[in-house]
C-alpha cells in the first residue's frame, strides 16, 4: 500500500468540506488517503478503509452532526484508538460528540474550523501537523521512527509509533505459522530463516551458519474466505463477516443457569457457510433505504427498531432489487445461534461467567445500557467479528416460533412456516434483559406483525465464492 501521512475519516454528507481539506492538505505537502478515491478497483470498501487507517501515521477527523450520527465513521474512529493511530479531531460544525464519540475521543483536543474561512483556520494547523509528522522541514517523506512516549503524542495532535523491528515480531509471526498447521521444529527453523534474511535476530545480527537443516515443504495457504473476513454491503456503512460451514449443538445443557424449556432438546445442526452483518442494521441504514425513522430511541448509529418482522422482509426485498449479485434475507434460528456462538459451546460466547465486567464489555443488557439502545459496534465483537450479537436489542429470525425443538430442521434451514403461524423467534437478548436473557441459546417470540422498541434485526446473505 502506497504510504498515508493522513487519513480522513468524513460523513459521506460531508464530502464537499472534505475534499477543500484535502485539496489543501495535499497542497501543502501531507499525503492524504480519502474513501472512495483511494479504493482500489475490485478491492472490498471495508477491507480496504480499515488497512488504509492501520498503515497511516494519524487521522484527521472531519466532524460534524452527521459525522456525529455515522456508524461508519464511529468504526474508523474505533480502527485508529484499537491500533494507536493518533487523531485530530477538527469540527466543521458547532456540535458536541455523541456519548459514543465522546467514549473514544474524550481525552483529545478538538480544533475549530466552522468559524471565519476555512483555508485561513486551516493555515493554523497545517504547521502543527507538519511538525508531528516530520515534514516541518523539507518535502513531504515518510517520517522515521522515534520517541513517541508522553500523552500528547497520541491524544494532542500527535505522532503513531513506529512499527516494531522483525526480531520483536517474531512471536507473532510464530503463531501465523503454527495457526497453518506447521509441526514446532519445522516453525522454528523457518522462524530463524526468515530473521537471518533480515539481518537480525532476538541476539543481534546474523552469522553463517553451516549446519545443514531438513527441508520440509510448507502447507498451502488458504485460498478461500476464513471466519470473520469481512465485504460490504449494498448501503453504506453495511458490513458483511464470513460465518464458515460447520456443525454445533443448539440448544442448552439442562445445567445452564438460566435457561428455559424451550431451548431444548440439544441437538446437532450442520450449518452451510453463509454472511451475516457484522452489526445489527443502524437507523441510518434503515432510513437511507425506506425513507423514514420508525425508532423509539432516534439516533442514526444505533440499531433501528419499532420495525416488524413483516417491515423486515420489505427491507430485505429492497437490498435484493438494489443488488442482483446476493439473495438478502433475515438468518434462520439455527444461523443466528451458529453465529452468536461462533465456536463456542459455554453458555456465552465468552464462557460462562456472567459477571458484570464480563457482561458489561461484550454488551449493552439491563445492568449498564440506561434502558435504552446505543450505538453499534462499541462492544467487543465475538470471535467471528460480530458485534451485539447479545444485548442492544432483540433480533428478528425467518423462523415461526416452536415452544421446543422437537422435528427442528438439522440442516440450518428455518423451519416452514403453517397456516397461523403468526409468531416468530427473536433472539439475542436486549438492553432491558438480564444477563440469562442474553445467554447464546436463550429464545423470545413476538407477533411477526407487531414491532417494539427492543427488536431490530441483521442482515443475512449467501456466502460469496
Amino acid at each position: 500500500m502506497t504510504f498515508t501521512h493522513v487519513f480522513l475519516a468524513h460523513s459521506s454528507k460531508d464530502e464537499e468540506p472534505a475534499s477543500r481539506i484535502l485539496e489543501y492538505f495535499e497542497r501543502e505537502g501531507i499525503k492524504c488517503w480519502i474513501a472512495p478515491r483511494d479504493i482500489p478497483l475490485g478491492v472490498q470498501w471495508a477491507e480496504a478503509i480499515l488497512d488504509a487507517i492501520e498503515e497511516a501515521s494519524a487521522m484527521l477527523l472531519v466532524f460534524s452532526e452527521s459525522a456525529n450520527d455515522s456508524p461508519q465513521v464511529l468504526r474508523e474512529v474505533e480502527r485508529a484508538v484499537d491500533k494507536r493511530v493518533p487523531i485530530y479531531p477538527v469540527k466543521i460544525e458547532d456540535v458536541e460528540p455523541a456519548r459514543a464519540m465522546e467514549y473514544y475521543l474524550s481525552s483529545h483536543q478538538w480544533k475549530e474550523v466552522f468559524s471565519g474561512n476555512l483555508e485561513e483556520n486551516l493555515a493554523r494547523l497545517v504547521p502543527t501537523i507538519k511538525t508531528n509528522l516530520g515534514l516541518a522541514e523539507g518535502p513531504a517523506k515518510k517520517p522515521e521512527g522515534r520517541d513517541v512516549s508522553g500523552e500528547g503524542n497520541l491524544y494532542g495532535w500527535g505522532m503513531k509509533p513506529a512499527r516494531e523491528p522483525k526480531s520483536a515480531r517474531a512471536g507473532n509471526f510464530l503463531k501465523k505459522l503454527a495457526y497453518v498447521g506447521l509441526p514446532v521444529a519445522a516453525v522454528a527453523v523457518v522462524l530463524a530463516l526468515a530473521l537471518s534474511e533480515s539481518g537480525s535476530g532476538p541476539t543481534g545480527p546474523a552469522v553463517n551458519d553451516t549446519t545443514k537443516v531438513s527441508e520440509q515443504p510448507l502447507p498451502d495457504e488458504p485460498t478461500g474466505p476464513v471466519a470473520g473476513d469481512l465485504s460490504d454491503g449494498p448501503v453504506e456503512g453495511m458490513t458483511f463477516s464470513y460465518v464458515p460451514s460447520g456443525s454445533f449443538l443448539m440448544g442448552s445443557p439442562e445445567s445452564e443457569p438460566g435457561r428455559d424449556d424451550d431451548e431444548s432438546p440439544r441437538h446437532r445442526v450442520e450449518v452451510d457457510a453463509f454472511e451475516l452483518m457484522t452489526t445489527e442494521v443502524t437507523q441510518e441504514m434503515w432510513e437511507r433505504v425506506a425513507g423514514s425513522n420508525p425508532s423509539y430511541h432516534v439516533m442514526e448509529a444505533c440499531p433501528v427498531e419499532n420495525v416488524s418482522w413483516v417491515d423486515c422482509r420489505a427491507y430485505m426485498d429492497s437490498l435484493n432489487a438494489m443488488d442482483s449479485t446476493h439473495i438478502y434475507g433475515l438468518p434462520s434460528e439455527a444461523e443466528w445461534e451458529y453465529a452468536c456462538r461462533a465456536g463456542t459451546q459455554t453458555a456465552y460466547y465468552w464462557g460462562d461467567d456472567s459477571a458484570a465486567v464480563e457482561m458489561g464489555s461484550r454488551c449493552w443488557y439491563q445492568a449498564n445500557s440506561d434502558g435504552r439502545t446505543h450505538p453499534v459496534g462499541l462492544k467487543t465483537a465475538n470471535p467471528w467479528g460480530l458485534y451485539d450479537m447479545v444485548g442492544n436489542v432483540l433480533e428478528w429470525c425467518e423462523d415461526p416460533y416452536r415452544p421446543d425443538y422437537q422435528d427442528a430442521p438439522p440442516d440450518g434451514e428455518p423451519r416452514t412456516a403453517e397456516n397461523g403461524d403468526s409468531i416468530r423467534v427473536v433472539r439475542g437478548g436486549s438492553s432491558r434483559n438480564s444477563s440469562a436473557g442474553c445467554r447464546s441459546a436463550s429464545r423470545s417470540s413476538y407477533l411477526q406483525t407487531g414491532s417494539s422498541p427492543g427488536i431490530g434485526f441483521r442482515v443475512a446473505r449467501e456466502a460469496r465464492d
